[in-house]
């Protein structure tokens, strides 16, 4: 059966390399100007190659019905840079963590780390191996690794790597490490033994996803390293939402150094550790702000092994004839797009789309919502943008006037008296008596 995808607010305009583009950022949570068009585009045409369809045109409508396909395309699109023991300031810490953490004899409960997004498994084994060198026994710590490429799970789930991985343990030997914790399978290459991976689980899971492991227990620790700064700002707001909801009181969160100026002073302070970039979860999220990223979840799915449901769609359909369960609290959807406008009155034009953004995921078949997009993008002067909002209410809402008559100001600013004309003509008809 065709997996739908709702058609998004310029659908109509976009080539297929284009639309490809789109989903992507859709449901990966990729801000393409991250890696740059060039690199995106290698990607795609790679994955179109490696599929055997003939062109873009034919390789969307796979993307659109399969998630093999998808999966496929995000493999080629993720490239993980990582190494064992990379940033090693942040190991360090963590190592003076753990024997503070061992002194506290209340603790009864097993350590839990997150290590995400996990790539080919050398941080989760790093992380493992840090513990286990640090005094902790494998009944006192869990290490669970998540990543959206199956092809990088497969590989740390496989846990056999080649000198390259290795490359910053130029600081001490790594002999110690190799012999304790890997076993030779060739000249060349390494296999991380049962000690380490004992107490590691691998999932797959994207922290951009608005119900990503809604029911899952919290973890003490959190390597969420060089991910945020691939995500655009509705995702990455989403991300830091769940990062924080995934942490216990007092948890601990690592970052990458080009991320820590993304981390809310008022969510998590800052331990200042010199090139550890680690912070600790301090205060409670507004509850504002939590019904906004918790608005598109709908009811709560059944606790699985997963992570993230094996069986969850990537395109969700939504019909005009039946009613939405993905409500944004108790509220009317009106009074959520009135604070939503209120912030565009007030100038605050950023955090009023990114807010209509999260919204329109939870309501994709909302016409007002379209309207509101369109004219916070009239005031940024985007009006390519918000003429394809105003589009996406006509195809929602044939009889809006207020939509036609911003297309017909668009029109005329470009001189498009064709189209001018025929929009005026359509206003006409609605609003004769």
């Amino acid at each position: 059966m065709e997996l739908q995808r709702n058609p998004s607010s310029a659908e109509s305009f976009l080539t297929p390399r284009q639309e490809i583009m789109s989903l992507l950022s859709q449901h990966v949570g990729l801000n393409k100007q991250s890696i740059g068009d060039a690199a995106i585009n290698r990607a795609i045409t790679q994955a179109i190659k490696l599929s055997g369809l003939k062109d873009d045109r034919a390789y969307l409508q796979q993307l659109k019905t399969s998630r093999a396909v998808l999966e496929a395309l995000i493999d080629e699109v993720v490239v993980p840079e990582t190494s064992f023991f990379r940033n090693p300031e942040s190991f360090d810490y963590l190592a003076q963590y753990i024997l503070k953490f061992q002194k506290d004899t209340s603790v009864k409960q097993p350590l839990r780390v997150l290590s995400l997004p996990c790539a080919s498994g050398e941080e989760p084994y790093s992380i493992a191996i840090t513990l286990l060198e640090a005094g902790l026994s494998h009944g006192q710590f869990q290490v669970d690794g998540v990543d959206i490429s199956q092809k990088a799970l497969s590989k740390a789930r496989q846990g056999i790597y080649a000198p390259y991985s290795f490359r910053n343990t130029a600081s001490f030997s790594p002999q110690y490490y190799l012999d304790k914790y890997f076993t030779l399978v060739d000249q060349n290459r390494y296999q991380i033994n049962a000690l380490a991976r004992v107490n590691i689980e691998f999932y797959p899971g994207n922290l951009s996803d608005s119900i990503y492991a809604p029911n899952h227990k919290a973890y003490d620790i959190i390597f969420c390293r060089n991910l945020l700064i691939y995500f655009h700002p509705s995702a990455r707001e989403r991300a830091l939402y769940n990062l924080y909801r995934l942490l216990t009181p007092n948890g601990l969160l690592f970052v990458g150094y080009a991320e820590a100026s993304q981390i809310s002073q008022h969510k998590f302070e800052s331990l200042c550790v010199p090139q550890a970039f680690v912070y600790r979860k301090v205060s409670q999220w507004p509850q504002d702000e939590k019904r906004a990223f918790t608005a598109s979840q709908g009811p709560s799915p059944s606790k699985n092994k997963s992570l993230q449901s094996v069986n969850k769609p990537f395109y969700q359909p939504t019909s005009n004839n039946q009613p939405s369960n993905n409500q944004p609290s108790s509220k009317p959807p009106s009074e959520d797009l009135a604070k939503i406008r209120k912030l565009a009155d007030a100038g605050e034009l950023v955090t009023a789309l990114e807010q209509c953004d999260v919204y329109l995921q939870a309501h994709p078949m909302s016409a007002e919502a379209y309207l509101l997009l369109g004219e916070i993008y009239q005031a940024q002067g985007s009006d390519e943008r918000a003429d394809m909002a105003f589009h996406r209410v006509l195809y929602l809402q044939p009889d809006c006037v207020e939509a036609l008559t911003h297309r017909l100001l668009i029109c005329e600013q470009k001189s498009d008296q064709t189209t001018a004309q025929k929009l005026r003509q359509r206003i006409y008809r609605l609003t004769k008596k």
